[in-house]
């Protein structure tokens, strides 16, 4: 169990410093508008994308009833699953997921929002909050990570059944 739980803390620690969280140090321009909860919405629901962190790739999806799903195919070969909510308030879009590398029992709780914007037609984000070092964070390519088509909720099953 303590096993676990380390394991666990290190995944979402391993996601809070991932490279793909790390944004330019650049501001938000002052032309910014704050992007629509529809538009946002389309960026996350029914796509993945994938972090890549010091113990491996960790690939997230979400679903158009509010959940999000994770598998972490680690460098060692093993896997890491997770699931939870996902939230919109404005252009602020959160989700909160608990990390597990067993079937079931407490894992590490990980939930950071970003906050989307729009200058013309490029998008940019801002890390607001479970971020890490990064809360704050500006980026004009952020949305470029997303890949069309739910990559993770396929491999749940197969992933947990590999799990003790």
């Amino acid at each position: 169990m303590k096993h676990m739980v380390t394991v666990s803390v290190a995944i979402a620690l391993a996601l809070a410093a991932s490279p793909a969280f790390a944004a330019k140090k650049v501001k938000l321009p002052k032309s910014a508008k704050p992007m629509a909860a529809e538009e946002i919405t389309k960026l996350y629901v029914g796509n993945t994308i994938t972090y890549d962190t010091k113990w491996g790739k960790a690939n997230y999806t979400w679903t158009a009833d509010g959940k999000v799903l994770g598998i972490m195919d680690k460098k060692d070969g093993k896997k890491a699953w997770a699931d939870g909510k996902w939230t919109l308030n404005g252009n602020e879009f959160c989700f909160s997921v608990v990390w597990r590398d067993t079937k079931a029992g407490k894992g590490s709780d990980y939930s950071p929002c970003k906050a989307w914007y729009t200058v013309g037609k490029a998008i940019w984000s801002k890390n607001t909050t479970g971020n890490g070092e990064w809360d704050g964070a500006v980026s004009d390519a952020d949305y470029k990570d997303f890949v069309k088509g739910d990559n993770v909720s396929g491999r749940m099953d197969p992933v947990m059944a590999t799990l003790n």
